[in-house]
């Protein structure tokens, strides 16, 4: 059950995140406006072009945005690593635990039964 949760939440935030990130340049880029009619008529004829092309997206918050998800990304993976890490750590000190507590009624019972029979 907590794992469900833990992947709930992760995914919640990183839907939170792409929002934050992404949501303007998708926004800016949904509100360009139709082109008019004489922008049109452009494309059906031949027609120089004056000045320099313009890009359309800006390319300096979609590359912050990218860094952001990745190191967000390796961050949650080490972070997850590091719980597993912890469980199997855990586990690890459990069995110990057993395998002592086993290993010293193993050991009673054998003097016992030498104090029997001896």
């Amino acid at each position: 059950m907590r794992a469900l949760v833990d992947r709930f939440t992760a995914r919640v935030a990183l839907g939170a995140l792409w929002m934050l990130l992404a949501g303007p340049a998708v926004l800016a880029a949904q509100s360009n406006p139709p082109p008019a009619a004489s922008e049109t008529d452009r494309a059906t004829s031949f027609e120089a072009v004056e000045g320099a092309v313009k890009e359309d997206v800006p390319g300096g918050p979609l590359l912050l945005a990218a860094y952001a998800i990745v190191w967000l990304a390796v961050l949650g993976y080490v972070w997850r690593l590091s719980r597993l890490h912890a469980r199997v750590e855990e586990s690890i000190g459990t069995l110990t635990r057993s395998l002592a507590s086993a290993t010293s009624d193993t050991d009673a019972a054998r003097t016992a039964s030498s104090l029997k029979h001896g």
